[in-house]
This record gives structure tokens, C-alpha cells and sequence, in this order.
């Protein structure tokens, strides 16, 4: 009997080990997965047309910008000769995408001499767009859990707003954008999830804080609306510390003092974040760039308008920017940033019917259950808090102009995959409230 017990317990170790194994090799596979159906649905329509072009505008003038740094042995010339007329055009700085893309073909040409630039921005952003699976995973696991982290990669790659910006033969910057986006909010997350509060100088503490600064230094060579994540931090850490405070309830000296410690380290963090992104940014921008962050916002409305009204040098070969006009109201563009309207064309159910089911409801449902938890159980407030920064951000920015509506489709992904697997937590594990 004595033998029997053991031999039994010996299973049962072995079980727990492999099911433990199981578990830490399960989000990969789902990963790969992810990726590899990304990649084959954004190329389907491509190849299987066989279109021989590339698909809008953006997608030539990058093309254009990365065959110039190709064929100027990796540098793109300062002088552009056909953006304005007689006289053309000095380029300032130029989009580190551009770089990017032009020195990732001269790599692989070294294996596939034969392929020509444009065949190779066919599929440039589908992998691109595809390895945001990677970072979303890791946001849905930092604010809940690894099947969040799984649903999020899901609903995150495969949102209609985002695939319809990252198809193949499309190189416009929409793909790399929100890769840097999600990167950089994933790894401010991963910083705030290893924070020692104890020791603030902690080894771990610093690298994760320099490496975020790099990783929004970088955005910000790549586009202009990189600010996003600077306030999406910038928010979360300034309302945690006021809440942190109201909630102690006791409006003194020590408990402030009892907030600071606890929030000293995360504060720090955000301090070293900028630091580095100012001494990556600012030799390149000039002194100026110093106040870029709280400029940009208003600084946008007005390039906003000089793309609307076209009031550069005349001729040129602009274009007017149509997504950068008014997104309408709050419900318009909730609506539209999940595709509500999109599948009410196609399908012919009424949006009022689709809304019941969108990832907007989702979203909503899931606010209300953070709120609920963290009432019942003190749990989640981080989530709560830093969720519903980056969905009032985005909305109000979306409501200024349609361009920014896209970027609710990161928020509309997490919110809705924590909420699925909070209902897979209920449903299949019998973790009821």
C-alpha cells in the first residue's frame, strides 16, 4: 500500500511537471501559429490576383525613398528633385522606416540577388504587421493573463482597421507604426511588472527603463505621432499616484509620503525613459525637439490643416490627406474604429444589431467588469487605470481626425481578450465569482 501511495504521488509530479512544461509551451505555439496565418491571409489577395503594382500612394513614395537609398550606396540624397517645382525639395530628417526597409532588402538580396525592390515590399509589412503578435501577446499577459496575452495577438493582428493599413504590395508606415506602438507600450509594462520599489537603483529597474527610452526614441524617428506613448506612460503614472493618494482616504503628510515610496521607483523609471529618448532624439531634431512631446498635439491640428488645404509650394505633387479630417462624434467614431459599419455594409444587419456583438460593447463590458473586481476584490486597478487612459486618449485624438481611429483597435484587442478569458477562467476552469 505504502509502495502504492508513492508510485502514485511519482505520477501525479510527473503530470503537474509535464502539464507545467505544456503551459510555458502552448503560448508559442499559438504565437507561431498567429504569425503564420497573418502572413498567409495578408498575401493571399496579392498573389492571388497577381497584381503587378504596389497599392496606394504612400507605398510608392516610400518605395521611391527606400530605391534612392539603395541605389546611393544606403543613403537617401537630401536633395529631392520632383517634390516641388522648378526648384525642389531639401529633405530634412528622414523616416528611420525608409532605412529600415531599404537596408532589410539590401540583406536579403544578398540570398535572392534576382528580387527587385517593389517584389519585396509585397510582403515587407505582411511580416511587419504579423510580428505584432509578439508584443500584443505580452500585453494581454503583463495586465491579465497568457490567454489574454494569446487573444489579444489574435484579435490585435487580425483587426479589419489594422489588416486593411497592412495587406501585401501596401508598404505604406501604418504596420511598422503600430509595431512601434504596441512594442513600446509592452515593454514599459514589462518595466512596471519587474519594478523593485526597494531598491529604485536596482540593476533590472535600469535596463528596462533604458531599453523603453530606445524603443520611443526610435518610434520617434519613424513618425511623428510617437507622443502617444510617452502620455499613455506619462498618464498612467500621474493618475496612479493621485488615486494611490485619494484612497489612503487620509489626506496628510505621511501618507503622502507613504505614496511616494511606493511609487518612487516607477516615477525614476519614467525619468531614465526620458532621458534616453532625449539623448537619441534630440542630436538628430536639434534643442528644439525638447519640447516636442507637449507641443506635438497642438502642432499636429496645424499640420492637419496645411495638409488639408494644401498651402504648400504650388505645383507639387501632394496630395490632400482625406483620413486626417474630423473622425465626427464620439459614437461615429467608437462605431467605426470596430468595424461595426463595415460589417453592417457587407452583411445587412443593422448596426444597432452588430453593436450588441462589437468589439466596442466588448470593450465596454470589460471596463465594467475591471471596475467590479476591483471594488469587490481591490484587483486589476492597474489594468483598469492604464486601459482606460489609453481609450480616452485615443478616442479623443480619433474624434479630431479619422487617421487616429485605428489606433482604438489595440485598445478594442486587449480589452476584449481579457474580458474572453476572464468568461474561459468561469467557463472552463471553474473559477467563479
Amino acid at each position: 500500500m505504502y509502495m502504492s501511495d508513492n508510485i502514485k504521488q511519482e505520477n501525479q509530479i510527473k503530470i503537474d511537471i509535464s502539464m507545467k512544461s505544456l503551459n510555458k509551451i502552448l503560448p508559442i505555439i499559438a504565437i507561431i501559429i498567429i504569425i503564420a496565418l497573418s502572413m498567409y491571409i495578408r498575401l493571399f489577395g496579392f498573389y492571388e490576383h497577381g497584381w503587378p503594382y504596389l497599392r496606394n500612394i504612400d507605398s510608392f513614395y516610400f518605395w521611391r525613398e527606400m530605391g534612392q537609398i539603395v541605389d546611393n550606396n544606403g543613403v537617401l540624397p537630401v536633395h529631392d528633385d520632383l517634390r516641388f517645382a522648378p526648384d525642389g525639395f531639401e529633405r530634412n530628417t528622414p523616416s528611420l522606416y525608409t532605412y529600415i526597409g531599404a537596408y532589410s532588402y539590401m540583406f536579403f538580396r544578398i540570398f535572392m540577388p534576382n528580387m527587385e525592390l517593389w517584389q519585396f515590399l509585397v510582403w515587407f509589412p505582411v511580416l511587419i504587421a504579423s510580428l505584432i503578435a509578439i508584443p500584443s501577446y505580452f500585453i494581454g499577459k503583463y495586465l491579465f493573463d497568457k490567454k489574454a496575452g494569446v487573444f489579444t495577438a489574435i484579435f490585435m493582428v487580425f483587426a479589419i482597421p489594422f489588416l486593411s493599413r497592412s495587406l501585401g504590395g501596401d508598404p505604406d508606415s501604418d504596420a511598422i507604426v503600430m509595431l512601434f506602438l504596441i512594442s513600446s507600450v509592452a515593454l514599459f509594462l514589462a518595466t512596471y511588472k519587474s519594478l523593485d520599489k526597494d531598491k529604485i537603483f536596482a540593476k533590472k529597474n535600469i535596463i528596462y527603463s533604458i531599453a523603453t527610452g530606445i524603443l520611443i526614441g526610435l518610434f520617434a524617428l519613424t513618425w511623428v505621432g510617437y507622443w502617444f506613448s510617452l502620455f499613455i506612460i506619462a498618464g498612467f503614472i500621474v493618475f496612479k499616484f493621485i488615486f494611490d493618494f485619494i484612497l489612503t482616504k487620509k489626506y496628510d503628510s505621511i501618507h503622502l509620503k507613504r505614496v511616494w515610496k511606493e511609487n518612487r521607483a516607477l516615477i525614476l523609471s519614467f525619468v531614465i525613459i526620458l532621458a534616453v529618448f532625449y539623448l537619441l532624439t534630440v542630436p538628430i531634431y536639434g534643442p528644439r525637439f525638447f519640447a516636442n512631446p507637449l507641443t506635438s498635439v497642438i502642432g499636429s491640428v496645424g499640420e492637419t490643416e496645411k495638409i488639408k488645404g494644401e498651402t504648400e509650394q504650388f505645383p507639387n505633387v501632394f496630395v490632400s490627406v482625406a483620413e486626417m479630417q474630423s473622425g465626427g462624434d464620439i459614437k461615429d467614431v467608437a462605431v467605426r474604429a470596430s468595424s461595426v459599419d463595415l460589417a453592417a455594409q457587407i452583411s445587412g444587419v443593422p448596426i444597432a444589431l452588430l453593436v450588441l456583438i462589437s468589439p466596442f460593447l466588448l470593450t465596454i463590458l470589460c471596463f465594467v467588469y475591471l471596475l467590479y473586481s476591483y471594488i469587490r476584490k481591490r484587483e486589476h486597478f492597474d489594468t483598469l487605470l492604464f486601459m482606460f487612459i489609453w481609450f480616452i486618449g485615443f478616442l479623443v485624438a480619433s474624434v479630431v481626425a479619422v487617421r487616429f481611429s485605428v489606433f482604438l483597435a489595440p485598445v478594442y484587442a486587449i480589452c476584449s481578450a481579457i474580458l474572453l478569458a476572464k468568461l474561459w477562467n468561469i467557463a472552463i476552469e471553474e473559477k467563479r465569482e
